[in-house]
């Protein structure tokens, strides 16, 4: 297994313990000149269990991904298309 796919592997367990609908929940990968962009796509009903209480999840999420990534040597950036809810 690739590096790439370890890191998708644990968003995806990551996340999906965070929300209900997992048939929504998506990861892209994208590969640039010098590091790898990992997007996250999630359904916009689920946008308050990723961000947490003050961002605190979301920022707990990245916090790990940054360790992940560092410890297997490869430059990598984190991304959340977290769609806007419209009153």
């Amino acid at each position: 297994m690739n590096k790439e796919q370890l890191i998708k592997d644990f968003l995806l367990s990551t996340i999906k313990g965070l929300v209900e609908n997992h048939s929504e929940l998506d990861i892209k990968i994208k590969n640039k000149n010098n590091y790898i962009e990992f997007f996250v796509i999630i359904d916009k009903k689920e946008s308050g269990k990723i961000i947490g209480k003050y961002g605190r999840t979301i920022k707990a999420i990245k916090t790990l991904f940054n360790s992940i990534s560092t410890n297997l040597k490869i430059e990598a950036n984190l991304k959340f298309n977290i769609p806007s809810i419209k009153k």
